[in-house]
């Protein structure tokens, strides 16, 4: 198996290959069939990472302008997100009496 010692890797290189694969038939250099199609991906175990506010503002004072920017988009989507929960939590659906 090529690159057991990277699955993960294995597979961004699978998906970056597939993706440039598939621009290529949509502006037509091949009509071929995708070579990754039926190539299972390695499995990958999900990552849990809680960011305290002393890491996030340590990051911050080093960060550029740009890595600040996705910063605080990140911590602003992760407040709406966590709001909408909530809401889902607390809310009733309609009912049709």
């Amino acid at each position: 198996m090529w690159r057991k010692d990277a699955p993960v890797r294995a597979n961004r290189e699978k998906a970056l290959l597939s993706h440039i694969w598939n621009y290529a038939r949509t502006v037509g250099y091949t009509d071929l069939p995708n070579p990754c199609a039926g190539i299972k991906g390695n499995r990958e175990a999900g990552r849990d990472q809680y960011i305290e506010d002393a890491q996030f503002e340590a990051i911050w004072e080093r960060a550029d302008v740009c890595l600040r920017d996705a910063m605080e988009l990140a911590d602003l989507l992760a407040r709406i997100r966590d709001a909408q929960a909530r809401l889902r939590k607390y809310s009733r659906p309609a009912t049709n009496a």
